[in-house]
């Protein structure tokens, strides 16, 4: 009994000092808690104490810096580009160092995803530009409003940021951040209100000729309802959004239909059902009151694209999304009836970059850089001793450079916007080539219309010493490609064009405008004897009897310009 009590007494005081401890290790924890909030409260403080300090080095470094070089370059212009434009950068230098429509007081600064946009920019001030222009997205562009606030003295013109930045209503764009590029709800809005709608879209491409595209929609208003197939970035969930926005200003709104594909491997059963069911080639699709435009939008283009894998899907009207605009895509379904619609896009750089390169893949904001080069260089150069208001109040002058800002949706310049044909069932790679087919240029009026059915065509050296196709039927102002192998040559034949086109020779790959009507015999001089040659048919044959006249020593041409003018219509 003695025992159990003694053993009682025992337990408890086990227990007290239990307590005792549980209760020194609370107080322990608090003490140490309540400490260590102090310390991060004291860290954050210090931190925050640090990076202004840091920010008001910068800054002061920057302020010594524009002391010490108040003139250096002040007299160029800096184009600061990332290296995802260098083609259309190229195509700068080439204009450059040709002397053609730009002086040579300019530098181009190009960068990689190792440095920033603020770091370089930083650069260049300090080096003394006062006037930079830039190919810079939106993201980047934000973080440039700092230093662009603090350096009311620099002109920055951007030609690539797109953004409207209505879900950041704090962004307040500096008036020496100058944006030229199409916002991303004028370029929505331009598509579906002034080209698909009603029936405008069948009318424009009839104007321009283009019958094929437009035959299917004669009967009935076109679209009756929208389907947006998309993978989801803030780009493509943006575009959504303006146009649900727009839909719902319609008086008779689309129907929509949507399809979120991010991370999918294969089309949902009821988008191919749609796809199926909407097929353009079917018999009743002309008269049918259901017609549907499919759009297709993504930043990781080539992810979504690899899904569609049957001809009948591309039987259908389609518009892509501008990132589509891209010779590099693999494409592995005939779009007949597809279109892109691109904002921003300078006619002029397009037609230098054909000239350089044919085949060049450039990227139509990258080229809007001529654009704005072209309009804004002269003014700047002349008028070197202006402040940056004054040269802005001057540009507002300009009749071509109407002022323009995130608020009010004026133009600082022609700003067009196109909608190109696909083309993808010429290419034995299997890729997108594209065709410029309908236009609205905004400025002074807004003109809206069709280009009349000039296209670009190409011609390769093919195997067993033939081009493919050795005849082709073109229309006047038509361009035809010449993708040459190793050791071929293309030349016009003597007395095998008409009078006063001109004749043209070249050992590599090459692109020529037709600009007379009439029959072009060509030849690899290399390789005639064995029957390499081909006739070009532009428009009406008004030379058939002179070229059919000319004598060919060789047996295999002879014979092979017989076959080839029996084509002739």
């Amino acid at each position: 009994m003695s025992s159990d009590k003694s053993n009682n007494n025992v337990l408890t005081a086990i227990r007290n000092l239990s307590v005792q401890q549980d209760k020194l290790a609370h107080d322990t924890y608090s003490r140490d808690l309540s400490i260590q909030e102090g310390l991060e409260k004291n860290i954050t403080s210090i931190s925050g104490q640090i990076d202004k300090i840091t920010t008001d080095i910068a800054k002061n470094t920057r302020e010594i810096s524009k002391l010490e070089h108040p003139n250096s370059n002040s007299s160029r212009i800096a184009i600061l580009s990332p290296e995802e434009f260098k083609s259309s950068i190229d195509i700068i230098e080439w204009m450059i160092n040709k002397k053609l429509l730009l002086p040579d007081n300019f530098d181009i600064i190009m960068y990689t995803n190792q440095t920033t946009a603020l770091t370089e920019m930083e650069h260049l001030i300090t080096k003394g530009y006062k006037c930079i222009i830039g190919t810079q997205g939106s993201d980047e562009v934000l973080t440039l409003v700092p230093l662009l606030k603090d350096f009311k003295e620099i002109l920055y013109f951007n030609t690539y940021s797109t953004s409207t930045f209505h879900n950041n209503p704090d962004v307040i764009l500096p008036p020496n951040l100058i944006r030229t590029a199409v916002l991303d709800d004028e370029l929505i809005n331009i598509i579906f209100e002034r080209f698909f709608s009603e029936k405008k879209f069948y009318d424009l491409l009839s104007i321009g000729n283009h019958h094929e595209l437009a035959a299917p929609l004669e009967m009935t208003i076109f679209p009756s309802k929208l389907c947006y197939i998309y993978q989801s970035s803030s780009y493509t969930d943006n575009y959504l959004n303006e146009i649900i926005k727009i839909n719902n200003k319609r008086d008779i709104p689309y129907e929509i239909e949507v399809f979120e594909l991010t991370g999918k491997k294969e089309f949902p059963q009821e988008l191919i059902t749609l796809m199926l069911n909407n097929r353009i080639s079917k018999p009743d699709y002309i008269l049918s009151k259901k017609k549907t435009l499919f759009i297709v939008n993504s930043s990781t283009t080539q992810d979504l694209l690899n899904l569609f894998n049957n001809d009948l899907y591309g039987d259908n009207y389609f518009l892509f999304g501008d990132p589509y605009f891209d010779r590099s895509l693999n494409v592995n379904t005939n779009f007949k009836y597809s279109f892109i619609g691109i904002g921003n896009f300078s006619e002029l750089g397009y037609k230098f970059s054909k000239f350089i390169d044919p085949k060049q893949n450039v990227s139509p904001m990258g080229l809007a850089l001529i654009d704005t080069i072209g309009y804004i260089s002269p003014i700047y150069f002349n008028n070197l001793d202006l402040s940056t208001y004054q040269l802005t109040e001057l540009l507002k002058t300009v009749e071509l450079i109407n002022y323009s800002d995130e608020y009010s949706r004026d133009y600082w310049f022609k700003k067009n916007t196109l909608i190109f044909h696909t083309i993808n069932d010429v290419d034995d790679n299997n890729k997108f080539d594209f065709s410029y087919i309908l236009f609205e240029s905004s400025f002074n009026p807004t003109t809206r219309g069709a280009t009349v059915a000039k296209s670009i065509f190409e011609i390769k050296a093919g195997a067993k010493f033939a081009f493919v196709p050795d005849y082709l039927k073109v229309s006047v102002g038509d361009t035809v490609n010449f993708v040459l192998g190793k050791g071929i040559n293309v030349e016009t034949i003597k007395g095998m064009i008409p009078i006063g086109a001109t004749k043209f020779k070249s050992k590599k790959d090459f692109s020529v405008i037709l600009n007379k009507e009439g029959l072009y015999g060509i030849k690899c001089s290399k390789n005639y004897v064995r029957g390499m040659v081909a006739l070009i048919q532009v428009d009406r044959a008004t030379n058939l009897e002179a070229a059919s006249l000319v004598k060919h020593r060789s047996i295999k041409p002879r014979e092979r310009f017989s076959t080839l003018f029996s084509k002739v219509t």
